[in-house]
């Protein structure tokens, strides 16, 4: 018999079992409605009279005493306003309690209610009268102007005399007590009554009750029992069992499903080898984390390698915290990643791009990358990692990268060899004086001058290409940028040895390629034979070869400032958003190698100011009908006992006010310095020492270090600088310098 239930097809067993479910509900419904019946037919015309007498006999009470209170208030009316206040109220109030007296009378159980109801209309009606005449005197009395109190409190007492308002009050609390004994007993009705149904529908549903649970079990054993088979073959699955199996003990549904999900199980299987193979096979790391950051068990066997912990890690936030990321950055992003409150790509780029592993004493580059596997809705469900070790391309890359700055400096070098030697001899005196600051440091060393002297240096040796050597004296400046660098020292003197050993390394590879010889001696001719050469020339008076024979060491400005074209192209490249063209006035006097050295360093930052802090972006210059291509102009003249240099920039100018509020909110000026200042002092900022207009430090500028610089050096050569600027047009430096200290 039970086979032969079990073999019937599902969907008639949940038939079976609901018809089941129906007639028993339904006979303990019909049973339960004809005991409501009779409950509602007690309620509905018993209850209901009771209450609503009750109810209305207390609102009659309440409303006689309104309507004494009217008529006590047109009694003893002084105003005939008030009077008809007091007569239209009393009346309103009468007619209420009247009506109320009606459904009492109407609503009442019992005769002895309706006879107490009758006696007080009659009562009412008698008052009635007596009010009515009363308030004709009273009218009357106004008419007359008579408003004495004497007369309103007669007209008063001859109320009270004949209203009986005690025995009219006692009559209506009287009906309502009767009401509320009625209303009583039936209450005790109705609880007898519910008792006893609440007996017969407790047995009734009982014994359905029962019925049902045993018609549940048999059947849920017939129907479930496969299913729980079915359930906890897929749990076994689910902790990753893919040999077990399920019974199939009938032919309905349930068996043809088992039937089906067994064959399913035989294609998962086969899937799960091949990926199980696949993610062996993989060359690099892949696993995946969920929205509460928990990794998942599927890993390739390469992210083993890569990380030998990596079992340790059970949240992307142990991997990240593992490899140096702060753990509260990465609890962010996984947020804002599931949330979707940036795009996928967006939040992502927030994690690191790569990480360092330290394999013994070998430190390896692991790139990573993430994608999404989205669920049903289209929300991120998944981010799959994805691990690769790039150490050897990074270290390709390095050394290819090296390579092109070496070809870069050495082509550099030799478009102007003579240049090149000044600059080694400056940069070498620069590196001097800043590794003698640096040893000194914590004593009496100047730390202005230590900045200046790198602020400085990094110019010049960008000027050639030195990138690596940059970086390492920006990293100083950092450090030096510090307020606690004095518990730095260490590390200072370290990175200012490694910036003098790589400078003197890659300057020697191109000594070596380009067999310079860094003599004093000798420059394109030898120094001696052209100053024997000028002596006989000068004792010869003769003003052409005296003229000829001086120039014959100098050259046109863009030859002997020809380096500072590609310092110009690799300045505006590191910008990014400028163009910019380095020109040279074709019309200027010849001057020296030796007098463009004196000035290397103030025209590196004349010029990388010009093009950061003046040339306009080139929507901007757009937008101001400017040419897209920003110039800076170098223009030279001779004059008796001076040489004087112009460079002139066609950018936004100098905005002085800005200047003179800048120095005011750093302490630099006071307000009363600010209010008396005239546009000259306030232009002449940029030469004070530390200041800097910009919020934020680049490898470029915001030290505060560079036209403090060259105002320094031109006055350390006796010289003088000026600076004229116009909003809008550009900005032009003068340079004047005594020729006798060239």
């Amino acid at each position: 018999m039970i086979q032969l239930i079990k073999n019937i097809q599902f969907k008639y067993k949940l038939l079976l079992c609901f018809l089941a479910l129906i007639v028993l509900n339904a006979l303990a419904g019909i049973f339960s409605y004809r005991l409501v019946g009779d409950i509602s037919q007690l309620v509905y015309t018993t209850y209901d009279k009771a209450l609503m007498t009750a109810s209305f006999s207390q609102a009659t009470k309440a409303h006689y005493f309104k309507f004494e209170l009217d008529v006590k208030a047109a009694l003893l009316a002084t105003t005939y306003k008030d009077y008809k206040i007091g007569k239209i109220n009393s009346k309103r109030a009468l007619d209420t309690m009247l009506e109320d007296l009606a459904v009492v009378r109407e609503r009442a159980l019992e005769e002895k209610i309706r006879v107490l109801v009758d006696e007080v209309q009659e009562q009412i009606q008698a008052i009635t009268i007596k009010k009515d005449e009363l308030l004709n005197l009273k009218q009357a009395a106004l008419d007359k102007n008579v408003t004495d109190l004497n007369s309103s409190i007669a007209l008063w007492n001859e109320w009270e005399k004949n209203s009986n308002t005690k025995k009219l009050g006692r009559k209506l609390t009287l009906i309502s007590d009767e009401a509320a004994v009625i209303g009583y007993q039936f209450r005790l009705d109705s609880q007898k009554k519910n008792e006893e149904s609440l007996r017969n529908v407790i047995l009734v549903v009982s014994v359905c009750a029962v019925l049902a649970i045993i018609f549940s079990i048999i059947m849920s054993f017939i129907i479930v029992s496969p299913l729980v088979k079915l359930k906890d073959a897929c749990k076994e699955i689910g902790d990753g069992d893919f040999s077990t199996r399920a019974p199939i003990e009938a032919k309905d549904e349930v068996g043809r499903l088992a039937f089906s999900f067994n064959q399913m199980l035989d294609v998962i299987e086969e899937k799960d080898s091949n990926i199980n193979s696949l993610l062996t096979a993989l060359p690099f790391g892949l696993f995946y984390f969920d929205n509460t950051g928990t990794i998942s068990i599927e890993r390739s066997q390469s992210t083993l390698k890569l990380f030998k912990e990596f079992d340790q890690y059970k949240t992307i936030i142990d991997f990240f915290n593992a490899h140096q990321v702060k753990t509260e950055m990465t609890e962010k992003i996984v947020g804002i990643i599931f949330k979707n409150q940036l795009p996928f790509e967006s939040a992502v780029n927030l994690f690191p791009k790569r990480i360092v592993v330290n394999e013994g004493d070998r430190k390896l580059q692991i790139e990573l990358s993430f994608k999404k596997k989205l669920n049903s809705d289209n929300k991120v469900e998944k981010v799959i990692v994805i691990a690769e070790d790039i150490t050897k391309e990074v270290e390709a890359l390095a050394k290819n990268q090296s390579l092109t700055e070496k070809v870069g400096r050495v082509s550099k070098a030799s478009e102007d060899i003579e240049s090149f030697r000044e600059f080694l001899q400056a940069a070498n005196q620069l590196f001097l004086n800043i590794n003698k600051a640096v040893q000194k440091l914590g004593e009496n060393s100047k730390l202005v001058d230590l900045r200046r002297d790198l602020h400085s240096l990094k110019g010049l040796v960008e000027v050639y290409g030195f990138s690596t050597c940059s970086k390492q004296i920006h990293h100083i400046e950092t450090i030096l940028s510090d307020t606690d660098f004095a518990e730095k020292l260490d590390e200072l003197k370290e990175q200012t040895s490694q910036s003098i050993a790589t400078f003197k390394e890659h300057s020697d590879d191109i000594v070596a390629i380009l067999a310079i010889d860094q003599s004093d001696e000798l420059k394109l001719v030898d120094i001696n034979k052209i100053s024997t050469i000028k002596k006989l020339a000068e004792q010869s008076q003769i003003p052409d070869l005296v003229k000829a024979v001086q120039s014959l060491n100098k050259f046109p400005l863009n030859k002997v400032f020809k380096k500072y074209v590609s310092y110009t192209n690799q300045v505006v490249q590191s910008l990014g958003d400028k163009e910019a063209a380095l020109l040279f006035n074709p019309s200027s006097d010849e001057i020296t190698y030796e007098e463009g050295r004196m000035l290397d360093s103030a025209l590196v930052h004349i010029i990388r100011n010009s093009i950061d802090h003046g040339i306009e972006s080139t929507a901007a210059r757009e937008k101001a009908s400017k040419s897209r291509v920003g110039a800076v102009n170098i223009s030279c003249t001779r004059e008796k006992g001076s040489l004087n240099f112009l460079i002139q920039d066609d950018g936004k100018g100098i905005n002085a006010d800005l200047l003179a509020q800048k120095a005011t909110e750093k302490g630099l000026w006071s307000e009363e310095q600010l209010s008396k200042a005239s546009h000259d002092e306030k232009v002449n900022l940029i030469f004070a020492s530390s200041f800097s207009t910009k919020e934020e430090v680049s490898e470029l500028s915001g030290r505060g270090v560079g036209m403090d610089a060259v105002k320094d050096l031109v006055e350390s050569l006796g010289g003088q600088i000026a600076v004229e600027t116009s909003l809008g047009l550009g900005t032009n430096f003068k340079i004047s310098i005594p020729t006798d200290v060239l």
